[in-house]
């Protein structure tokens, strides 16, 4: 096929040389493939397929992440991990393969996404757009629980999400959903999720116990739906700001979600079908306005052993805010951001000196927004014990995102 489309684009080319339009650039080029029956191009957002003026799409792309961690790229959680010496460490971190578009116009939305470093599926959903407070959404997904974990890996704001997303994210799910907004533009305006998922994490169906049920209630504060991405690259003019809730209920043989699927906390052996209940709730906070942003999220969780009728209960909360300088300095590159992290988790309330916490400063430059940036982050990272000095490590990682 390359080799019939490759005259045609050549063909284009000169056509569009002819035309005297002004030279593109590395970020706003667009190269014409195809134009009768499909149109094809491709641009920085990647290779796009339409048919029928759009009423069918598709949008293809690659991703890669690569990461280098010194002294070690995991975050330590006991105390035989701190301390530990590890050789420099540069890998890909993340790879994807994405196809996204929409059927019958703006009826329906697809995503599919493959983990090329995992080797696995990962994301595979169709939403229906029935009303504007109305979608449903079937197939596998990152529930909408947490800001922290539904935003891209591609959109953080630093290297990877924070101490708190490891006991306290559902990950991906399969199932159903409905969402919607309500009173758009208005005071009271209103985002809402409800979800019904199998609970036994990504690429699993249904196996025991009952459904996962995740709910949030999303208040827009100013009016407008924020982006789902964590620093205000546009610098917006008119704050953008949130305040949600979300709560999850499951019962399963789980006690912790990931992108492998269900797993354990620290301390919890593998489960019984049906042995563990989980219950959650996240009250969070995003804002966006002239390069400031800032997001936060506290979480509670309880797990109830139904058939050791032990109950455990734990706590986490980070705060994140970020900047770009260029915004009160205009000398200062306005491709680069500021970012700072805190975080703490309490994996046993009432039980002392187990409390983790996380000190992370960060870099960002922005090549190309989020789909092309450098990140640079250090951590202190530390684990409190009974009766003797508290454990800290330090870390700082190097990251390329890109997507092309």
């Amino acid at each position: 096929m390359l080799c019939w489309m490759a005259p045609l684009a050549t063909v284009q080319a000169q056509e569009t040389s002819s035309a005297a339009k002004p030279a593109t650039t590395w970020r706003n080029f667009q190269l014409p493939i195809l134009k009768d029956p499909f149109q094809m191009k491709y641009s920085r957002r990647g290779l796009e397929l339409q048919k029928d003026d759009g009423r069918y799409t598709a949008r293809i792309r690659w991703r890669v992440q690569a990461r280098y961690s010194n002294p070690f790229d995991d975050d330590p959680r006991r105390a035989s991990q701190f301390g530990v010496s590890a050789p420099d460490h540069l890998f890909v971190r993340r790879a994807r393969f994405k196809v996204e578009g929409k059927l019958f116009g703006k009826l329906m939305n697809y995503k599919y996404e493959q983990d090329l470093v995992a080797g696995r599926m990962i994301d595979l959903y169709f939403d229906f757009n029935l009303q504007p407070w109305l979608k449903l959404r079937v197939g596998q997904w990152k529930s909408v629980f947490s800001q922290e974990r539904y935003i891209s890996s591609g959109s953080q704001q630093l290297v990877e999400r924070s101490i708190v997303n490891r006991e306290f994210n559902v990950d991906r799910q399969s199932g159903a959903g409905i969402s919607g907004r309500v009173k758009a533009g208005k005071r009271t305006d209103s985002s809402y999720f409800l979800e019904v998922l199998g609970g036994s994490g990504s690429n699993a169906v249904y196996k025991d116990g009952s459904p996962m049920i995740v709910g949030r209630y999303q208040w827009n504060l100013f009016g407008k739906e924020p982006e789902v991405s964590s620093s205000d690259i546009e610098g917006v003019e008119e704050p953008e700001a949130f305040l949600a809730i979300a709560g999850m209920h499951n019962r399963s043989r789980y006690t912790r979600f990931s992108g492998s699927g269900g797993g354990q906390l620290d301390g919890f052996a593998a489960g019984a079908p049906g042995q563990y209940s989980l219950k959650q709730v996240n009250v969070e906070f995003l804002l966006k306005y002239r390069g400031l942003s800032v997001q936060t999220e506290n979480h509670w969780k309880n797990v109830y052993d139904n058939i050791r009728h032990i109950d455990t209960s734990m706590r986490g909360s980070y705060f994140e805010p970020g900047y770009f300088p260029h915004h009160v300095w205009k000398a200062f590159p306005k491709e680069v951001e500021l970012a700072y992290r805190y975080a703490f988790v309490d994996s046993r309330i009432g039980v002392p000196n187990d409390l983790r916490q996380e000190h992370t400063v960060g870099l960002n430059v922005f090549l190309e927004g989020h789909t092309n940036k450098f990140t640079i982050d250090a951590s202190r990272l530390s684990l409190a014990r009974a009766a003797q000095s508290n454990l800290n490590d330090f870390r700082y990682r190097v990251q390329w995102d890109v997507h092309f």
